[in-house]
């Protein structure tokens, strides 16, 4: 016990005599330490924001495509396909979508915009958040209803405004116009990647 006492002492006594090195020491030690916590909380951060963003855009979606150039009769996705994956254990949602260029002229002008229609569990693949209205369900797509959803900056464009719940919208589509009623407005997400 008396020679620990005597390397204490002998230490105080060599950052009192040498207090320069002393404080460059514990200098180096605090910034060496402090750079280590910052770069991990900046690479934890980083981590965790970008699982968010993935997350937010559709992370833990699977898309099953058919190519226009290998479609026959035998290769399309049935209806009995589509309930066989919406069986599975691990599956939430199932939504069968087809993409179509069409047009659309409003009070603020003429758009070209995409249209893609949709099965019944597209806001939950979405993830979309409702802004003002009610995303379609399995009811409307059975019932074939005549409804759409659009985001609030396209309402915007497309209307000046995003209140725009019961609005109609005249969409021409392979020189077939169709009247959709816009059942919802979403949030549009930012995405910063």
């Amino acid at each position: 016990m008396n020679g620990f006492y005597e390397y204490v002492k002998m230490a105080v006594q060599n950052i009192r005599a040498n207090k320069g090195r002393s404080f460059l020491t514990m200098l180096g030690i605090i910034i060496g330490i402090a750079s280590v916590i910052a770069i991990v909380s900046i690479g934890e951060g980083t981590k965790n924001q970008m699982n968010s963003e993935i997350s937010d855009i559709g992370g833990g979606q699977v898309y099953i495509y058919v190519s226009n150039d290998a479609i026959t009769e035998q290769e399309w996705i049935t209806p009995e396909d589509i309930n066989a994956v919406r069986e599975l254990e691990s599956v939430e949602g199932v939504s069968v979508a087809e993409s179509y260029d069409g047009e659309t002229v409003t009070g603020k002008g003429n758009f070209n915009l995409m249209v893609t229609a949709e099965g019944p569990d597209p806001k939950m693949i979405n993830n979309a958040d409702m802004k003002y209205g009610n995303y379609f369900g399995e009811r409307e797509v059975e019932e074939a209803k005549p409804v759409c959803v659009i985001s609030d900056a396209d309402a915007r464009r497309l209307f000046g405004t995003d209140d725009v719940v019961g609005m109609s919208l005249d969409i021409t589509c392979y020189d077939v116009t169709k009247s959709f009623r816009i059942a919802g407005v979403t949030t549009q997400k930012e995405n910063g990647t």
